[in-house]
């Protein structure tokens, strides 16, 4: 979850997810499931945003969040970058990650090479920063 610095100091900065309904959300047209931010509201579930200003497309809402339009829940790869550049980008990291998935033919003369790629992904993964 991400805004920028010039964002948070004008609409206030968050310290639990009930407060997001009180800012600008940036969010997806479809599908529906990439609103449920990885936040937990207080029975414990997903918190599932309705979006101020919606995208079908990651780029579209990663490029509005930069120029404060409002907070965007993306994936790390779509945000790294900015963060590279600018570390306070980063608004509010959860202990929650989406599950990875390998999807390859299953080939025996395969198998070895990709097996070995999967276990380095999982171990070169383990214990990364979102932030």
């Amino acid at each position: 979850m991400l805004a920028s610095p010039v964002y948070l100091e004008r609409s206030g900065s968050l310290t639990k997810a009930s407060e997001l309904a009180q800012h600008r959300l940036l969010g997806f047209t479809q599908p529906d499931t990439l609103n449920d931010w990885p936040l937990h509201d207080a029975e414990g579930n997903l918190v599932r945003i309705v979006p101020s200003i919606a995208s079908s497309s990651g780029e579209t809402l990663s490029q509005m969040a930069l120029p404060d339009l409002g907070i965007v829940c993306l994936s790390d790869f779509m945000t790294h970058g900015h963060r590279r550049v600018d570390r306070a980008f980063c608004w509010h990291q959860v202990g929650y990650a989406p599950a990875a998935k390998a999807v390859y033919y299953h080939n025996t003369a395969l198998a070895a090479r990709i097996l070995c790629f999967v276990d380095y992904v999982i171990a070169e993964l383990k214990n990364k920063p979102f932030c």
